[in-house]
């Protein structure tokens, strides 16, 4: 009992930090999850999304350099309530997807937030150091972590997800949009890149889906959790974008 109202809390902390971000309240926000950062990993994550969101704004190399650090702080919290796998279960992860029927709750949400900091943090590292052959490198690897822990919850999570009992339904549908939000759209991004870029990541095990990506993000945006915003704006952007996608404006 414990534990659900630990996540509830949690995720009703970020949420609170989320609306006074986007009033432009960007302090408040930080303010908001600051005195949880350090053992709260829904708290961690939204502390350093609002560093993300200034360095990625800002290019300022002072900005970057900050929310790396807040970025790998937020990553060991996080790591910290990941499931811990014994010998054989690690061995097994890599001819095979994990039990995730295994997993408590509050692992499942490690899980989930563990693939978005990977995710943050590669872009940064993309944007730390351009012409940077070793920050190429690392941050491609930190993508593919990514969107193999995104593909293995995809397949797995749902029945776990579906499990939990519906008393706990905010819990539910924040699991369920929050796959849907990162693996959509991850598959959609790589989706829209160029042909020969994406021939290149798909020999390195890296596919996009269009439809399936799009479809995805479209119901994380209808699920009103707290990754909406995060879908409706991408969503936003997307069609901004490519709006001569007569396939995706007629869906």
């Amino acid at each position: 009992m414990e534990g659900e109202v630990t996540i509830a809390t949690s995720i009703s902390r970020a949420a609170e930090a989320r609306d006074r971000l986007l009033s432009n309240r960007i302090e408040a926000a930080r303010e908001c999850v600051a005195c949880y950062k350090d053992t709260d990993m829904y708290a961690a994550m939204a502390y350093c999304n609002i560093g993300f969101m200034q360095a990625i704004m800002t290019f300022d190399r002072e900005n970057i350099a900050q929310s790396l650090v807040d970025i790998d702080a937020a990553m060991q919290v996080i790591n910290s309530h990941r499931h811990k796998d014994n010998m054989v279960s690690y061995l097994m992860s890599y001819v095979k997807n994990r039990d995730f029927s295994t997993f408590a709750e509050l692992e499942v949400h490690a899980e989930l937030l563990y693939a978005e900091t990977l995710l943050v943090r590669a872009i940064l590292t993309f944007a730390e150091d351009q012409d940077s052959l070793v920050s190429f490198v690392k941050g491609a690897f930190k993508i593919k972590t990514a969107h193999s822990l995104y593909k293995e919850m995809y397949t797995c999570l749902s029945d776990r997800a579906t499990a939990i009992p519906a008393d706990n339904i905010l819990h539910k549908n924040e699991i369920i949009g929050g796959i849907n939000m990162g693996w959509g759209a991850f598959i959609l991004g790589l989706s829209l890149l160029p042909p020969k870029i994406l021939r290149l990541l798909e020999f390195c095990g890296l596919q996009g889906d269009k439809m399936l990506g799009h479809n995805l993000v479209v119901e994380a945006e209808k699920m009103d959790v707290l990754r909406s915003f995060v879908a409706a704006a991408g969503l936003l952007l997307m069609h901004a974008v490519y709006c001569d996608n007569s396939t995706l404006r007629d869906n």
